[in-house]
Formats: C-alpha cells, sequence, structure tokens
C-alpha cells in the first residue's frame, strides 16, 4: 500500500514540478520587462485554478488510498486497529510484520483520534518501562513526554512495565501501566517515512497553489479595478482635449460669422448706394429726354440747364477688393495651428511611474508623475513586479542606450531616494543588500551617494535640496546628480552599464510627495534650405 502511495505521490509531483517550471518562465519574462498578453494572465489563472483542483482531488484520493479497511489517515500517519486481543509483545510483532509499530502518540489531538477510535476498549499502546523501572520510553526509543496517565498511574506495580490506553471505558486520557502479558487490542501506526514525506509535500504542494489560486483571483479584480480606473481617466483626459477643441471651433466658427457679418453689411450698404445713384441716373436720363422731345423753342430756352442736368457728377462704382471671406486666414494649416494653441493645455514629463512596481505603502497620481507616502497599505496584488520591503517605485520605460535627463521636486520631505536601478534586479526584500541601484539619499538633511550593496559616499551640500537632476548617459557609463537651482553638481557614479536602467525612486517622509517635473514644450517649423 505504501509504495503506490508513494509512486502516486511522485507522478504528482512531476506534475507539479511542470507547471511551477510554467509558472517560473512566466514569472522570469515579467522580470525582464516583456509583456505578455492579457489572455496569457487570463491563461494561467485558469491553469493556477485548474492546478488547484486537481491537487485536491490527487490529495483527496491518496486519502483514500490510504484509507484501506481497517486503516485511517490523520496528521500525515496512518493507523490501523487490531481486532483480536493479544500480549503486548505480541502484538507489537504483529505490527513490525506489517511494516510498521505499536502508536507513538506525540500530541493532544492524536490522543483524542486514539481515544475516539477504540471504541471504548483498552488499546496497547508503543510505551514501556521494561528496560528500566520508571523510565518510560516509546518503542523507538525516544522518552515519553505527552503524558496522559489516569490519576496514580503509573504506579509500577508487579510487572506492569506496558501501557494500555483507555483502560476504562469512559473516552478520556487514561493510559494505564499493566502487566505486558495481558490481552489487548492495539493501535498501529504506518511511520514510513517516504508516505510521509509524500505527504507532507502534497500538502505543502498544495497550500501554494491555493495560496497561488487566491493570489490570482486578487490580481484577476485588481485587473478589472486597474481597467475601470484607466478607461475613466482616459475618458477624462480626452474630454479635456475634446473640450479644447469645442472651444477652439467655437472660437474660430465666431470669428467666421463675425468676418461673414461684416462683409455683408458692407455690400448691403454698397448695393444700397448704388441703387440711389442707380435711380438718380435713371431720373436724370428721362428727364434730358423729355426735355429734348420738347420744341425747338422751348428746347433752345431750357438748352443751359438741360446740358448742366446732362453732365453726370458721380463716381464710377469702387471695384470690391477684399470684399470676399478671408478663406485661407480661416483654414490655412488650421489643424497645425491648433496644435500649436494646445501647447499651452498639454504638458510632457520625460519620465512617468509605474503603479505595477509601487509599494503598498505609496500612492501614485492619476498622471503618474507624483508620488506620496501613504498612512495604511493599499490592497495590491503580490505581482513579481512590485517592491514588497522598501517604498520604492520605478519608471514605465527604461533606458539601454542614449542620454536621458529627468528633474525630481523633493520639495520638503526629509527622507527620499532619487536614482535608477536595472531592470533585472529583485524587488523583493532587502533590495539594498544586492547589486543594481544608484542613487542619491537624503535622510533629515544627511545626503549619501549609494551603488548598492556597499559604496556609500557622504554629499557635502550647502543648503537643503528643492529638486535633484538626473543625468544619464548609458553609453558613456555615466550616471550624474545635481542641484538644477543652483546648477551645483552632487555626484557622479561611473558604471559599464549592460542592462536596461529604470528610473528608481523612494519616499519615506509625509512633509511633501515626490514630482516629475515636466519639460517646456515648444512646436518648432524648420524651413527648408
Amino acid at each position: 500500500m505504501s509504495n503506490s502511495v508513494y509512486a502516486n505521490s511522485t507522478n504528482l509531483n512531476e506534475v507539479i514540478c511542470m507547471n511551477e517550471d510554467a509558472t517560473e518562465k512566466q514569472v522570469t519574462r515579467s522580470n525582464k520587462g516583456t509583456s505578455e498578453p492579457n489572455t496569457s494572465g487570463r491563461r494561467c489563472y485558469r491553469l493556477a485554478v485548474k492546478t488547484t483542483d486537481e491537487l485536491q482531488k490527487k490529495f483527496s484520493q491518496l486519502i483514500k488510498d490510504i484509507n484501506t479497511p481497517g486503516w485511517k489517515y490523520f496528521s500525515s500517519s496512518i493507523y490501523l486497529i487490531s481486532t483480536e486481543k493479544k500480549s503486548w509483545s505480541e502484538g507489537r510483532h504483529d505490527c513490525i510484520e506489517r511494516g510498521a509499530d505499536l502508536v507513538i502518540i506525540n500530541s493532544r489531538d492524536e490522543q483524542d483520534f486514539v481515544e475516539v477510535w477504540r471504541r471504548g476498549q483498552g488499546a496497547w499502546i508503543g510505551a514501556n518501562d521494561r528496560d528500566s523501572e520508571g523510565v518510560w520510553k516509546w518503542v523507538d526509543g525516544t522518552p515519553v513526554t505527552n503524558v496522559f496517565w489516569s490519576s496514580g498511574e503509573p504506579n509500577n506495580k508487579g510487572d506492569e512495565d506496558c501501557a494500555v490506553s483507555g483502560y476504562r471505558s469512559e473516552p478520556v486520557p487514561n493510559w494505564v501501566d499493566v502487566s505486558c502479558s495481558s490481552k489487548y487490542i492495539w493501535i498501529l501506526t504506518d511511520c514510513k517515512e517516504e508516505i510521509k514525506t509524500a505527504l507532507k509535500l502534497l500538502q505543502e504542494k498544495l497550500k501554494i497553489f491555493k495560496d497561488c489560486k487566491l493570489n490570482w483571483s486578487q490580481t484577476a479584480e485588481h485587473i478589472k479595478i486597474q481597467a475601470q480606473h484607466t478607461e475613466r481617466q482616459i475618458k477624462e483626459q480626452f474630454e479635456k482635449l475634446h473640450q479644447f477643441l469645442r472651444d477652439e471651433e467655437a472660437v474660430r466658427i465666431t470669428a467666421l460669422r463675425e468676418e461673414e457679418e461684416q462683409k455683408s453689411q458692407m455690400m448691403k450698404e454698397k448695393i444700397e448706394k448704388l441703387s440711389r445713384d442707380t435711380s438718380s441716373l435713371s431720373d436724370t436720363i428721362r428727364a434730358v429726354e423729355e426735355e429734348m422731345r420738347a420744341e425747338d423753342v422751348l428746347f433752345l430756352q431750357n438748352y443751359k440747364a438741360t446740358v448742366k442736368r446732362a453732365q453726370c457728377t458721380l463716381q464710377h462704382p469702387e471695384e470690391l477688393s477684399g470684399a470676399l471671406i478671408h478663406v485661407a486666414k480661416h483654414l490655412a494649416n488650421l489643424k497645425f495651428r491648433v496644435w500649436e494653441k494646445m501647447q499651452d493645455t498639454v504638458q510632457y514629463t520625460p519620465i512617468t511611474l509605474d503603479p505595477n512596481t509601487v509599494h503598498p505603502k505609496l500612492i501614485v497620481s492619476d498622471d503618474l508623475t507624483s508620488l506620496r507616502l501613504s498612512d495604511e497599505k493599499q490592497k495590491l496584488p503580490d505581482n513579481p513586479e512590485r517592491f514588497d520591503e522598501y517604498s520604492c517605485i520605478l519608471g514605465s520605460e527604461g533606458f539601454n542606450s542614449g542620454t536621458h535627463c529627468w528633474d525630481v521636486e523633493v520639495g520638503d520631505c526629509t527622507y527620499w531616494l532619487v536614482g535608477v536601478m536595472t531592470e533585472s534586479a529583485q524587488r523583493k526584500g532587502k533590495i539594498i543588500s544586492r547589486s543594481g541601484i544608484w542613487f542619491v539619499w537624503n535622510k533629515d538633511g544627511k545626503y549619501l551617494a549609494c551603488s548598492t550593496p556597499q559604496s556609500v559616499t557622504h554629499l557635502s551640500v550647502e543648503q537643503k535640496l528643492q529638486r535633484i537632476r538626473v543625468k544619464l548617459d548609458w553609453d558613456r557609463g555615466k550616471l550624474s546628480f545635481s542641484d538644477p537651482l543652483t546648477n551645483t553638481h552632487l555626484h557622479t557614479f561611473t558604471h559599464t552599464f549592460t542592462d536596461k536602467l529604470l528610473p528608481y525612486l523612494g519616499v519615506y517622509g509625509k512633509e511633501s510627495p515626490l514630482k516629475i517635473l515636466p519639460l517646456q514644450c515648444s512646436v518648432r517649423v524648420n524651413q527648408i534650405s
């Protein structure tokens, strides 16, 4: 029986190890910064659920296999109670022939289990003082420490050198010493180490997978919350852009309408004047024509007046230059000019923070540029990327070439860290004891430049730092820190970088948050030379 149990456990461990390998590869990929598709996360979660269920079934089946007729499983051991009565030595001989021994009781729980199971009958247990009177030992030679003797027992009368549990019928702990030749049933336990080891490993593995299933369930729920929160932020940001565009559209439509009204009014006035002039000319022409049709004497009498009337004093209508809508003014490079105007409403920060790496006691701003210490821990998934001991966070993008620079406003915070960290460096536990982090550290006005795990340089700072400028020249292997407000150099690390570097921030003071400062943005048009 025990061999088949061990075989089942071995096969199961092979299955478990395969699943662990898959999980380890997933974690390794995650630590290296590669983003797995969402479908992969869901697939891993389903795998954890399936594997946990399979482990539970395997565990239940193993217990069922152990509990063959007469045998019972309890606390990583299996027990059998005899159906016949024999002396202590005969009972033990039977146990040994079965590859077991008389029961050794090491705890109150085990004693209670035995008492209930013996059903009111006295039963031999593995305790005796046959070698030395009064020195009670178990069959494996260990001293009897957890004792459940009846009152006045052991009394060491005569040859009473063997222990019986349940000398009386009541189901209470009541060991007594009796003659080893007396006849009782006996309880044996199979203590083969391979069975106990297999069961223990299986139980431990089952707990690991149950914990993993719970953790991934919480992660799945956190993903939903993240998606909802991120969607809301996206909509809010686009609503601001939409509102800006709506306002800009309204301004430009208003300008167009004003120009239309102005030029329409001008045309109306010109047309009205032209109408008046036309009417006046028509009247003059009609009057002259009537004079010309008059009799000669009358015509001659009015000749001078008629000639004067026939002379037109009206100016020719002026050309309508600029009368049309200035379409180009409204449409030329419209999108570019709107984009250019948007500079006043948008900001650009050279780095942003990755909320998936933040320690639960830190809170990241919605725009991912500010970090502050909270009074309480947030409920966040314990994913491989997240810091769990140090109150730190990483930037969302890393650098493996080129020159990069960013400013961090530390304000009145009295305890902070600013620097870079390799992407492959561990984020769990005491990260400062491992290599891969370079940073400037302020604690209550004491400034240090540190390179893990051991290098520490004290910095001479004349006045309290409000801002820190970090400049990374990855190719030349230089990482410099300075005060941009006073243009004072603080420290430069030199190192041959081989790994991607991520911005690294830590906050331990509540006086003010740490903030990544935005850059001044401008839109420039390059002329063709």
